[in-house]
């Protein structure tokens, strides 16, 4: 079972190095993912080959190897979630920390109980510390299920946690970690653990792409604003909020006037670009609680949690305003205009499709006196 052991955490090494080939994004992470695999396998052979019964929890060699992996899993989540270098000094300094004390301690023998308990307290650093400063950045990236994503390395945390404070309060725990009687379940349970931690990693990584597919199969390329199919889902998410805190929800349903005549007349590349235009100052004048797309052709949807009639009215002053600045050319140097219709989320509105709807009929009433 040793074997098996140190072969799956080769197996891993060499996969996290395919996909940094594979997987130009990741790459970083990638890489000191597979450094954790290699390091991890090195350290249970360390462990093994220097194991002498009676001596040390866990061999000087092992203990080094094994938090040199810990840095790489914590660094390449850090690297991962912040796709950048951030603090690099303060994980060389926590490292450096950590081998010159197990270093220390075997040159002058320090006694088994130091040793161990200074191991067990850097890595439970090394597992924490990356889990409390990444929390909300996971969470706000994948949701409740970044929590999920974060149970095996605090599990594992949980058990370092446990383990010292049995050593601490109870020093006749403190045995080598590979007497006979255990190894079996020892072995198994490092096994199921290296397994939790490297799905953690695939988690994330295969979470981020599919949140980034979903982010391209909902984003209007010409105004670069949601499509119909993501507003569809935003306003959905936006309406079971509102009905359920019983908070006023509001939609403005905006259009180009005139838009026809701007094709026709000055060709389709300028009507791309007046779309592209109104969009970005959509975009701007929005608050951050809103939700600007792109509905179709000309047609443009801000829908504003939170807001009710009076403050939807503002925000189509605003628009106006914001248009009326930004002096938009549509056929030579006639400006263009927007009409802008207006609801809001009434006890009688069965669905987010009859807001739209009386948006849509507020908007020809409000171009018929443009």
């Amino acid at each position: 079972m040793a074997t098996l052991l140190i072969v799956q955490f080769l197996i891993y090494a060499v996969a996290w190095v395919l996909a940094a080939v594979l997987l130009r994004e990741a790459r970083a992470p990638a890489l000191l993912w597979a450094l954790y695999g290699a390091f991890t396998a090195a350290a249970f052979e360390a462990m093994f080959t220097a194991f002498q019964p009676g001596r040390r929890v866990i061999s000087a060699p092992a203990a080094m190897l094994f938090v040199l992996a810990y840095a790489c899993a914590a660094l390449g989540m850090d690297a991962f979630m912040r796709q950048r270098w951030q603090h690099l000094s303060v994980w060389f300094f926590h490292l450096a920390a950590a081998e010159s004390f197990l270093l220390t301690a075997e040159c002058l023998r320090w006694p088994d109980r130091v040793f161990a308990l200074g191991y067990n307290l850097f890595v439970f650093v090394l597992l924490v510390v990356p889990m409390l400063k990444l929390r909300r950045r996971v969470v706000k990236e994948f949701g409740a299920w970044g929590w999920a994503a974060l149970a095996p390395g605090v599990l594992m945390a949980a058990i370092l946690l446990n383990r010292e404070a049995q050593w601490v309060f109870e020093p006749s725990t403190l045995q080598p970690l590979l007497p006979a009687a255990s190894n079996s379940i020892l072995m198994t349970s490092a096994m199921f653990a290296a397994g939790a931690f490297n799905v953690t990693f695939v988690g994330f990584v295969l979470g981020r792409a599919m949140l980034r597919l979903r982010r391209l199969v909902e984003i209007d390329p010409l105004s670069g604003l949601l499509n119909r199919a993501g507003l569809g889902r935003v306003a959905t998410q936006m309406w079971q909020v509102a009905a359920r805190s019983h908070q006023p929800l509001s939609v403005a349903f905006v259009d180009i006037n005139d838009f026809k005549k701007v094709n026709d007349t000055a060709g389709h590349e300028a009507g791309d670009r007046a779309i592209a235009q109104v969009a970005a100052v959509l975009r701007r004048i929005g608050r951050g609680a809103d939700t600007v797309g792109r509905w179709g052709g000309d047609e443009f949807l801000i829908w504003m949690p939170s807001t009710d009639a009076e403050g939807a009215r503002l925000a189509a002053e605003r628009i106006r305003a914001a248009l009326q600045a930004e002096a938009i050319r549509g056929v030579g140097d006639t400006p263009i205009t927007l009409s802008v219709g207006l609801a809001t989320r009434r006890p009688d509105d069965s669905s987010v499709e009859a807001l739209i709807e009386r948006a849509d009929a507020d908007m020809y009433r409000d171009k018929s006196h443009a």
